[in-house]
């Protein structure tokens, strides 16, 4: 099970990952559980170097305000349940690391949506 929390300013839900990188480090990330998001990870350029992963390919992205952008896609593993699981990462500097849609596909989320509430997401 991997368990997040809401924020008590009700602003976000967050979801502390464990993101393995190339020299075989764990290396933690706070994401922001965004289902507006279609993707599997956003990160950040830094967490990106943090984690020593290279890019895959470049993206056309449209963001939430409805531009869009090419965006480098990285490969990189995910403790994702306590097991490793690769997944395709965008970079972007406008927002914060995003858990988006594609990791949270066949798992059960519960969201306690109350102030400093938790989030469980299990198998589903």
């Amino acid at each position: 099970m991997i368990v997040g929390s809401y924020l008590p300013d009700r602003s976000e839900i967050t979801v502390d990952l464990e993101i393995l990188a190339t020299s075989g480090d764990r290396i933690p990330v706070t994401t922001i559980l965004d289902t507006g998001f279609t993707g599997f990870l956003m990160l950040s350029k830094e967490q990106i170097k943090d984690i020593g992963a290279t890019p895959v390919d470049l993206r056309e992205m449209e963001l939430a305000d409805g531009t869009v952008r090419p965006v480098a896609r990285y490969e990189v593993t995910v403790l994702w349940d306590g097991r490793p699981k690769t997944v395709f990462a965008l970079v972007n500097e406008a927002t914060k690391p995003l858990l988006g849609m594609k990791l949270l596909h066949r798992s059960l989320v519960t969201l306690e949506l109350v102030s400093g509430g938790s989030i469980t997401i299990e198998r589903a």
